[in-house]
């Protein structure tokens, strides 16, 4: 038996292991419509999946009169975390709505999902800010590299240490950014080129250790790296997508984004701009191996990569994601062996950046000075 009824709503068309973790709904809410003439009862609704990477959802449905629409909001699907978690290929799902009235079915409907991979981003285009997810700051691999990137604060300021803000100067902070991309350029990683239309239809990415222990990684890998190390010290950073290419930010004072997602090219130009210097904005691929570019070249090169704002696509504020509840995954390890590295050699210390110059913060004038004492 197939009643006359329509079944529309929020139901997302991607979902992934990082997703699942932030509490993304695979349904956020649905609109059942009776399209007969005669009322409906007794009715409830089923959801189950194909594969089976959420529980079945069952739940009551009120009575349906004739052209009347009906909500049923939320619709608490719960996922399966260790089957999203084990995914190493993307899969193509479905979704099962039935609409019953005791044991008759009295509607079906299906709705394709797509499951992606552990480490598979779905783009720009869905939960944007979820990119986040991959950015890991508690892996011991950044610890061990934002450790050697105390030597070069130890060399340039006599202090080893990592403070974060509590400085308020933003030549301290411009400084320890400059320290990790020194520690990064130390690794000598190979760049990789990225998917064509990848910041649209997703991607892999590597995850910060990975790209430590392969020695590769895309711009978007070498970005997520770069962000990652600055959250493991105390700064907060900034993923920057273009057409075609990301790379990374670091805000010079304490502050974030009001949204996770800035789609406002002007919102970081003026805050770039001197006398300002509330950002500063790093080509990543300047720190891989075959280049030698200093930090406040990376700097120059990071701004020139908004001179078109047509290509700009967004900025995603890792801070404020952090506030709003996206966390790091939680790393998966091979078992039964590890990660393939190569080798591409160590680096004369004549290749590493130097000491950023400094910001004239003569330049800032007098309502700079205002906002330092009230902070």
């Amino acid at each position: 038996m197939d009643a006359n009824i329509s079944i529309n709503g929020q139901v997302t068309g991607t979902i992934n292991f990082a997703m699942q973790q932030n509490y993304i709904p695979v349904i956020r809410r649905l609109v059942f419509t009776n399209q007969g003439e005669g009322e409906l009862e007794n009715l409830r609704v089923r959801i189950s999946f194909e594969p089976e990477f959420a529980h079945v959802f069952e739940a009551q449905l009120p009575k349906l009169a004739p052209g009347v629409p009906v909500e049923l909001s939320p619709v608490r699907i719960v996922m399966h975390a260790e089957y999203l978690f084990s995914l190493t290929e993307r899969m193509e799902g479905s979704i099962r709505l039935e609409v019953l009235q005791g044991d008759v079915c009295l509607h079906t409907e299906y709705i394709s999902i797509v499951l992606l991979a552990y480490d598979q981003w779905p783009g720009l285009l869905q939960v944007p800010e979820m990119i986040t997810a991959f950015v890991t700051p508690n892996h011991p691999r950044v610890a061990e590299l934002t450790a050697r990137a105390g030597v070069w604060l130890q060399k340039w300021l006599g202090e080893p240490s990592f403070t974060g803000y509590q400085s308020r100067n933003p030549n301290i902070v411009k400084t320890q950014a400059a320290a990790i991309y020194a520690a990064l350029q130390e690794e000598n990683i190979a760049y990789h080129m990225p998917p064509a239309s990848y910041e649209t239809l997703g991607q892999r990415v590597r995850l910060p250790h990975a790209v430590l222990e392969q020695k590769c990684g895309t711009c978007l890998d070498l970005a997520v790296l770069y962000a990652a190390c600055l959250e493991a010290v105390g700064l907060n950073s900034l993923l920057v997508f273009i057409q075609g290419h990301a790379f990374a930010g670091v805000w010079l004072e304490e502050e974030t984004f009001a949204e996770c997602v800035e789609d406002d090219v002007s919102a970081l130009t003026k805050r770039l701009a001197t006398g300002i210097d509330q950002l500063f904005l790093v080509e990543c691929t300047d720190y891989v191996a075959g280049k030698s570019v200093d930090f406040d070249h990376a700097g120059k090169h990071g701004t020139e990569n908004l001179e078109n704002p047509a290509e700009f696509r967004c900025a995603i504020d890792v801070g404020r994601c952090r506030g709003s509840g996206i966390r790091p995954i939680p790393t998966r390890i091979t078992q039964d062996g590890k990660f393939a590295s190569v080798d591409y050699g160590t680096r004369r210390e004549a290749e590493i950046t130097a000491a950023p110059r400094e910001i004239d913060l003569a330049l800032h004038g007098a309502a700079s000075q205002e906002q330092e004492v009230t902070r």
